[in-house]
């Protein structure tokens, strides 16, 4: 098996992405510059797919530019990260394509967020800060938007660069809907709550209050039971927050200061919610 096949292994995954992400080598990876037509057509498939779950329109976000190979080479390296040096240099050739004029090429993006974002979904070993998934994130910027920053602890430090690309996704065609439906679903990622409640609460403090309401909204109707089940899991813990209650709680802090019962009293439920913003600022002494 060569990186060729590797990353096709990975695109069959991520086009029903159950059991365990695979594995192979990457021999021959020169090949991954011209891997053929049944890689390329699968690879559409899979971004089709994505986008039209996500809602981004067609073309999406309004970009008709043709997708290059990126995410075919991000599939090689999630597949052959046994071999962590060789898997991570082929992320690094990676680099996050731009039209003429500096803008993000959103099609190729989101081809490349395609593939990476349901492997961070499905496997706890891709929530750590290795390198490779560090690499990874800095060659999709759409994912480190939908998902979280690359950096591991230090991810702070790359937000200012996930703060611009997330601005310019919202003056895109259907990229308003696509970011807050994904800012609006439940996680039990601290780095994905990290990233969520620093991005609300920036908005709040720019002014953007009525993308606020809509993530939180959103929230409510489309995730609220499974919100419910986690903020209920935080509220009944007893000693120190561990660090999903801390970033539930920081997730939500945002609706304390937005009004959000009367700008959209269809997203009823979330007092549970605020109660656990008071709770968890009584654990922490106010520094929560």
């Amino acid at each position: 098996m060569g990186a060729v096949e590797t990353a096709r292994r990975i695109l069959d995954w991520v086009a029903r992405p159950t059991g365990l992400v695979p594995n192979g080598t990457l021999w021959e990876s020169s090949e991954l510059a011209a891997p053929g037509q049944a890689v390329l057509d699968r690879l559409r498939s899979v971004t089709r797919t994505a986008n039209a779950l996500a809602g981004a329109g067609d073309p999406p976000f309004g970009d008709a530019a043709p997708v290059g190979l990126g995410a075919v080479l991000l599939a090689a390296a999630i597949g052959g990260r046994e071999q962590a040096d060789h898997a991570e240099r082929i992320a690094r050739a990676s680099t996050p394509p731009r039209d003429a004029g500096g803008a993000p090429g959103w099609h190729d993006l989101s081809a490349r967020n395609a593939v990476l974002l349901p492997v961070l979904r499905a496997s706890p070993r891709w929530r750590t800060d290795g390198a490779l998934v560090q690499s990874l994130l800095h060659a999709s910027p759409l994912t480190a938007v939908l998902h979280h920053p690359p950096g591991g602890a230090a991810a702070e430090r790359n937000y200012p660069a996930a703060e611009r690309t997330a601005e310019t996704l919202l003056e895109a065609p259907r990229g308003r809907e696509v970011l807050v439906a994904a800012l609006a679903a439940d996680s039990r990622v601290p780095d994905v709550l990290a990233w969520r409640a620093h991005l609300l609460n920036l908005w709040l403090r720019h002014g953007r209050t009525d993308l606020v309401l809509d993530t939180y909204a959103l929230a409510r109707l489309r995730y609220g039971e499974r919100w419910d089940e986690q903020i209920g899991a935080a509220l009944n813990w007893h000693g120190r927050p561990d660090p999903v209650m801390t970033g539930t709680a920081r997730y939500w802090t945002a609706a304390e200061r937005v009004p959000l019962r009367l700008r959209r009293p269809v997203a009823r439920g979330h007092e549970r919610a605020l109660t656990l913003v008071r709770r968890h600022r009584n654990w922490t002494g106010g520094t929560g």
